[in-house]
């Protein structure tokens, strides 16, 4: 799922902008909340790509640094040195740091990048790259990062409801009925979004289904339970 995203907005992206450095303009993104605004998401990207262990980027952070900043390459970002790491970091495609970027931050990537109205806004064209309505994107994307991280982090998944419930398309909503709305079972049924072809996303759900069915205290445990539980 994260290399099918990070393949569709970079291509989207590096067609409609200058992928060199445009990503670092803040002029660049919309606002979508106070909480978190295109500072925060260029810090993020910033501070992800010093981390970066790509050669290609490593070499161009070493240059630079020669260049500009005594040959040092900080460890991270922040609002202490975020001018001097976008000097370093300036010059590098999109396409070069993509990969660095942690799901969090590919994903705060899409929805704010494009700060256009039009049907070719990149958060739009990535919707229809995985045929999910533009309007359930942003729910799908942040129900997945809570599922990613909970998974990521060993959490236990059953008997565990959500904290984070996606919206579910009228495609999937006759399988979604067979579960309670937060249980865990739901942001494992919006993974089949992005699996690729209807064929895929089948399987997918045959598979998911299999293991949850396989046994009636385990469907309960993924399927059932919520946070009246």
């Amino acid at each position: 799922m994260e290399w099918a995203l990070r393949n569709s907005v970079t291509k989207h992206y590096c067609q409609k902008f200058d992928p060199y450095g445009s990503f670092l303009d803040g002029a660049q993104y919309r606002e979508l909340s106070r909480e978190y605004t295109h500072e925060d998401l260029i810090k993020n990207i910033l501070d992800n790509t010093l981390k970066h262990r790509e050669p290609f980027v490593r070499d161009h952070l070493r240059s630079r640094a020669d260049e500009v900043n005594g040959g040092v390459i900080p460890r991270y970002c922040d609002h202490t040195n975020f001018d001097r790491v976008k000097d370093l970091v300036s010059g590098l495609p999109l396409w070069a740091v993509v990969d660095s970027f942690s799901l969090g931050v590919l994903i705060n990537f899409i929805n704010m990048c494009d700060r256009g109205t039009g049907d070719d806004q990149i958060w739009k064209l990535v919707a229809n790259d995985f045929d999910v309505r533009h309007r359930l994107l942003g729910s799908s994307l942040s129900s997945a990062r809570t599922l990613r991280n909970m998974v990521s982090h060993h959490q236990r998944l059953w008997m565990r409801p959500t904290p984070n419930v996606p919206a579910i398309p009228k495609k999937l909503r006759q399988l979604s009925r067979r579960v309670t709305n937060n249980s865990v079972l739901a942001p494992l049924i919006n993974i089949s979004l992005y699996q690729g072809s209807g064929e895929e996303r089948a399987n997918y759900l045959h598979d998911l289904l299999g293991v949850a069915e396989s046994d009636s205290n385990y469907w309960f445990g993924l399927a059932k339970v919520d946070n009246r539980a």
